[in-house]
């Protein structure tokens, strides 16, 4: 059996949704292959997923990823 890559939704370079399959979104959002272990609010800079280095008091809401905030 082979094993699915997982995609990552990209927004200004912060994965905002992992996936097993891509589905139609916004043209500001790219989907691209990324390892089982990255998760939302995991940053993508230049190839290479990095984890979130914001301590739990900045840590943005789940429902707030896609919106700017104020």
């Amino acid at each position: 059996m082979v094993r699915q890559r997982m995609k990552a939704l990209i927004l200004d370079h912060i994965v905002v949704e992992v996936a097993q399959k891509e589905f139609p979104v916004a043209s500001r959002l790219a989907w691209c292959d990324c390892p089982d272990h990255v998760k939302k609010g995991w940053r993508l800079e230049s190839g290479t997923f990095l984890p979130p280095t914001h301590t739990d008091d900045q840590r943005p809401r789940e429902d707030s990823n896609l919106r700017p905030t104020a």
